[in-house]
């Protein structure tokens, strides 16, 4: 069991080796933890993907 995001469009999945399938009543809740140090450095794809999760709950929460 994989989430859709995973799957869809992967090239398995294109192939028609795996497949989606939507769980009926699915309402499942994914908490997503980021943990990162405070000092240091820290490598701009890290900084850079810490920004996109959390823009993206910020856009998930506005939307809720």
């Amino acid at each position: 069991m994989l989430p859709d995001f995973r799957v869809i469009g992967d090239p398995l999945e294109r192939r028609g080796t795996i497949t989606v399938r939507p769980l009926a009543g699915d309402a499942t809740d994914v908490l997503l933890v980021l943990q990162r140090r405070h000092s240091g450095s820290v490598p701009r794809a890290v900084r850079d993907l810490h920004g996109l999760f959390v823009r993206n709950a910020r856009a998930y929460r506005a939307a809720s």
